[in-house]
């Protein structure tokens, strides 16, 4: 019986598909003799005498299952496709140990920009609810039920995916419908969220929180609010929206974490405030006023600290904002007036190490100001930074001391087709690397991958003696989960997918809980193709991490990000 050797030129397409028994795909290709895709490589058990008994039909594009068996197509999953590209090189993110931002931190759309049109739409008649007090910003708007649907959208436009706290403003009137419709479309389904907006009864004057959401780049996603199904002649209110990227900690003057010593009043006059009001203190003579932001820091690392300053002069040009972070501290003088400083933004600091579970701080105060000089205290903003660290970019001796051969494959071989530098790997065996750990929640790992045929595992949770694996499977049309116990494996969940001859960027983010999401992105690195969920019963899966890879798929830039 013949063997293909040259995997590159003859992996079969590679899709996410299996039949609805569950069992693995495979494509004959007619007058070879042979099977696409049936390299000298080891397969999963049972894929090995699958492909003899399939290469004796050599039937023109039939597709079998793991047993040679044609499939009914009727019964498989419907595939995701791509829309075609020009390019097969990527020419978009290149790996490296920076951190990567993958979105803005935090998008705040306030109804103020109604009249622009940018980031609203709205349908129907949104007049100025001009008797409403507790504004986010300067105004909102409200609509009456009855007739035509009155619809009113906030549309963020995100930088790249990820997963965000959706949060709502509402100001405070009387009265308003206590079951008000928010509708919140996300990358990958549509939610709606009843919300009481009555001033007596219900949100107001604050951030409610609708539930945390995955979005893709771009402006696909959106919250709109509408009065569809509601009683005619009863009110509703639009005013703020609110996009928290996941793990970004915010600590609003007056919020849970907040202290001061001295005398801080409401700056009446200021305006440009984060929320609805901020606080001022004058300095005194042998006094000092302090004003300090305490986040609650769940996950130890590096944040990027930002401060919030409203607009008000006179203010000091030099008000001290020191910042108590892991292992010491450091103050950075702010110029808070308005006329010549920061305003209406978020002003970064710098980078701290904050550990979990202490009491890292920033701290505003008058201290070595002159007497009656003015200074404020708004916001403070932590964001948690990435470190990342490429693991493995192949340019390097193959194999190395780095990873352990566990089989299942070979050696593998170095290739000239690279995503990063001039190498990258294709058709090894299992191969484990202990010296690097992932699986705290927040963390990723992640590779490129140029689909040819068969599959990349990137895999973790690895002790040496097995692992849990996500999976590019060009070969079956599919993304998918795997748990490769003692190397050997039992599918988990997944989803089709029709692949192009391409790189795609592959990422695991672990979500905590035993919770993991993986996600497939174009050669672009950004736009989100496709991904799958999966809840293991073991909440720890912090440990080392392995590779594989079989027919011609080439893979290269295995980072890690904690």
């Amino acid at each position: 019986m013949a063997r293909i050797t040259d995997c590159a030129k003859y992996a079969p397409m590679h899709s996410k598909k299996m039949s609805s028994t569950g069992k693995r795909l495979f494509t004959i290709v007619a007058g070879m003799g042979l099977l696409v895709g049936a390299c000298a490589q080891p397969f999963e058990a049972g894929e090995e005498s699958a492909i003899d008994d399939a290469i004796a039909s050599t039937k023109q594009g039939v597709t079998m299952d793991e047993d040679g068996v044609p499939l009914n197509e009727s019964t498989s999953t419907k595939a995701v496709t791509e829309p075609e590209s020009a390019s097969l090189l990527a020419t978009g993110r290149a790996a490296s140990a920076a951190v990567t931002e993958r979105g803005q931190p935090d998008i705040i759309i306030d109804n103020h920009h109604h009249e622009i049109g940018a980031e609203i739409s709205f349908t129907g008649n949104w007049p100025k609810a001009s008797a409403a007090t507790e504004h986010f910003g300067n105004e909102g708007r409200f609509a009456e039920a009855g007739g035509e649907v009155d619809t009113y959208r906030f549309t963020p436009n995100f930088a790249g995916p990820g997963d965000y706290r959706v949060m709502v403003w509402n100001n405070c009137h009387s009265p308003r419908d206590t079951n008000v419709p928010h509708t919140i479309v996300y990358d990958g389904g549509t939610t709606t969220i009843e919300v009481d907006q009555d001033c007596n009864t219900g949100s107001h004057g604050e951030w409610l929180e609708l539930g945390t959401f995955p979005f893709a780049a771009g402006d696909s996603g959106y919250l709109e609010i509408s009065d569809a199904g509601l009683t005619a002649g009863s009110y509703i209110g639009v005013d703020g929206a609110r996009f928290l990227r996941e793990g970004v900690i915010v600590v609003d003057n007056g919020d849970p974490g907040t202290s001061s010593n001295g005398d801080w009043n409401e700056a009446i006059g200021a305006t440009e405030h984060f929320g609805t009001v901020s606080v001022y203190a004058t300095a005194r003579k042998g006094v000092t006023d302090s004003y300090r932001f305490t986040p609650e820091i769940t996950k130890a690392g590096e944040y990027e600290v930002s401060v919030w300053n409203s607009c008000f002069s006179p203010r000091d040009t030099e008000v001290p904002h020191t910042i108590v972070y892991e292992g010491g501290q450091s103050t950075v003088t702010v110029d808070q007036d308005c006329e010549t400083g920061t305003h209406g933004e978020w002003y970064v600091l710098g980078t701290f190490s904050f550990a979990a579970e202490t009491d890292g701080y920033v701290e505003i105060s008058t201290q070595g100001l002159a007497a009656h000089a003015v200074v404020g205290a708004d916001a403070v903003r932590f964001v948690p930074i990435s470190s990342c660290q490429v693991v493995e970019d192949f340019e390097g001796p193959w194999p190395n001391p780095n990873w352990g051969f566990r089989g299942s494959g070979g050696v593998g071989t170095k290739d000239s087709l690279a995503h990063d530098g001039s190498f990258s790997l294709r058709d090894m065996g299992w191969y484990y690397n202990g010296n690097v750990t992932v699986g705290n929640p927040g963390d990723t790992l992640s590779w490129w991958v140029y689909a040819t045929g068969g599959r990349a595992y990137l895999a973790f949770d690895s002790n040496g003696s097995g692992a849990r694996s996500f999976i590019l499977a060009r070969n079956t049309r599919d993304i998918r989960f795997q748990n490769n116990a003692n190397w050997g494996f039992q599918q988990l969940n997944r989803s089709s997918h029709t692949f192009r001859e391409q790189w795609y960027y592959v990422e695991i983010e672990f979500l905590g809980g035993g919770e993991v999401l993986g996600r497939l992105f174009d050669e672009d690195g950004e736009t989100l193709l496709n991904s799958v969920t999966q809840v293991f019963n073991d909440t720890n899966l912090v440990g080392g991490i392995a590779i594989r890879s079989f027919l011609g798929n080439r893979v290269d830039t295995v980072q890690v990000c904690n």
